[in-house]
């Protein structure tokens, strides 16, 4: 009796069961955001071989400690073509979304 008491608490804690079960419709402008994302991260990639290309010229800059981290592991090359890569592989998954919310409708 008491498996069934907690059952039913269970059942009764969500207000709305129906609502919870149910997946928001996939929106083409979510897919667009990811697209707008993505580019951003790749323009990230060619504004920092730019300035690391300054910066191996003797120019002084400032940049984030993250990508300096970046630097000095991998070199300019690899850590932004492993931030493009990053870019374009969000830049894909907008595209995706935004075809299977179209194919939704």
């Amino acid at each position: 009796m008491e498996d069934n008491s907690k059952d039913q608490e269970l059942k009764s804690s969500d207000p709305n069961p129906q609502l919870s079960e149910e997946a928001e419709p996939k929106k083409v402008t979510d897919g667009l955001f990811a697209i707008l994302i993505g580019l951003v991260i790749v323009w990230v990639a060619y504004y920092f071989y730019n300035t690391m290309t300054d910066y191996e010229a003797g120019y002084e800059i400032e940049m984030n400690v993250i990508l300096l981290f970046a630097y000095k592991i991998f070199g300019k090359l690899i850590s932004s073509i492993l931030i493009g890569i990053i870019g374009l592989l969000v830049i894909f998954s907008g595209i995706s979304d935004s075809i299977a919310a179209i194919k939704e409708k």
